[in-house]
């Protein structure tokens, strides 16, 4: 959604990997002008560890970076959950702060870290 001057004014975006069957999702949660806040699910716990995340991520930043013409992505995961920590590291996401807060109106308050990654030259090549 955009307002009349063309700066973002709150957005929700659900990517997918179309034709896998799995219930994976990367969210923009919000974005303001050229920032978003995404939000990282993996739901079948059987698919985990097999590297799926990271590379949804990848793709779906890349996507989010151009199509949005975004010049910076933010997370803020569970600081207790390693696995989205991990993928975030992963991929270049520069570790900001932990602090305590409550992350989304679903969320109960928590300590999160907050994860900022920049439109870089090249978009995210595997590691």
């Amino acid at each position: 959604m955009r307002n009349r001057t063309g700066k973002g004014i709150g957005f929700t975006w659900f990517g997918y990997f179309e034709d896998s069957g799995l219930d994976t999702q990367v969210s923009i949660t919000s974005f303001l002008a050229t920032e978003a806040f995404i939000h990282l699910h993996l739901w079948k716990s059987q698919l985990r560890r097999a590297g799926l995340g990271t590379e949804f991520v990848r793709r779906s930043a890349a996507f989010y970076f151009e199509r949005f013409n975004l010049q910076k992505l933010v997370c803020e995961p569970w600081a207790e959950n390693p696995a989205p920590n991990r993928v975030l590291e992963k991929l270049g996401f520069a570790f900001v702060r932990r602090y305590r807060t409550i992350p989304g109106v679903i969320a109960f308050e928590q300590e999160v870290n907050r994860y900022e990654l920049r439109r870089p030259d090249q978009m995210l090549e595997p590691a």
